[in-house]
């Protein structure tokens, strides 16, 4: 289906979020798509095959986050241009892919980003980096981002060259150290507040790219 610049696909079949408030019956999958897209807050849907019932999420998942279930599809939207296995937060209008197969250097998946079309996450809002957060949390993985003061010491630049206008550095910790010249997300024990470290480069570790999206019309 195909809305204004939107599509909506199927993204997995037999899975379902237990904690999600009480379905609606709707007259088709059709019905339910259009429920979630005129619902503003609405990023993903579930729908029940057999009884035709449409859960709304203002999430998104992976299969990691559901439980198997027979008969549910989940339902993902996404802009034109995000694709290949990125995925669009419609509340951010992000488009984001996290790589956690192969851990690579911060160059090592810039480069990689670069390849995809896009860059390293540029965090610039408090809720692109608590989204980020809570998955680095969940996964017990550090995650690169797109920040790094490889160019100049203490002068932190996005991937794409734009200066880092806000951090959300961890408590205690110091951006200014020779050989760690790039920024993560970084999960340990000590730090159960998980805010921004800066790593050295060559350290291996999953990350997150971005590709840019045009604006969608609504």
């Amino acid at each position: 289906m195909m809305l204004t610049g939107l599509h909506i696909v199927l993204a997995l079949q037999g899975y379902f979020k237990s904690s999600l408030p009480q379905g609606l019956v709707v007259k088709s999958r059709n019905e339910c798509i259009t429920k979630c897209y005129f619902s503003t807050t609405c990023q993903s849907a579930f729908y029940q095959t057999t009884s035709k019932t449409c859960y709304l999420s203002d999430a998104v998942y992976t299969r990691d986050d559901l439980q198997a279930s027979v008969g549910m599809q989940y339902l993902l939207w996404k802009p034109d241009g995000c694709s290949n296995g990125y995925i669009w937060n419609r509340t951010l209008d992000l488009c984001y892919q996290i790589n956690t197969d192969s851990p690579k250097s911060w160059t090592d998946a810039e480069n990689a980003c670069i390849q995809g079309g896009g860059h390293l996450l540029k965090v610039d809002n408090l809720e692109t980096n608590q989204l980020m957060t809570h998955f680095a949390t969940e996964q017990n993985m550090h995650l690169w981002i797109g920040g790094s003061d490889i160019q100049e010491e203490g002068t932190w630049l996005w991937a794409d060259n734009s200066s880092i206008q806000r951090f959300w550095w961890d408590t205690n910790q110091t951006p200014f150290e020779e050989l760690q010249d790039c920024l993560l997300i970084y999960i340990a024990v000590s730090h159960p507040v998980n805010k921004w470290h800066n790593g050295d480069c060559t350290w291996a570790n999953s990350y997150v790219c971005q590709l840019p999206v045009e604006p969608t019309r609504c």
